[in-house]
């Protein structure tokens, strides 16, 4: 299953340009993860990336940078 999930990077490379791209907003933060349906280790580190974005905005908008 490895071999074959490494067989996408390109793919998988391609599709996160691609996406990153589509961002016409330059002040908004994007993260980008590659997970599979099942990997509830990577759910987490996206909510951690989310709570952080939301944070680091409070942060801002309150003056501290």
């Amino acid at each position: 299953m490895r071999l074959f999930y490494n067989s996408l990077k390109p793919f998988r490379r391609f599709l996160k340009r691609k996406y990153l791209r589509m961002n016409k907003n330059t002040g908004r933060d994007i993260y980008s993860f590659e997970t599979t349906a099942t990997d509830t280790s990577l759910v987490k580190n996206i909510f951690s990336a989310i709570s952080e974005i939301i944070l680091n905005k409070i942060m801002s908008n309150a003056g501290f940078e």
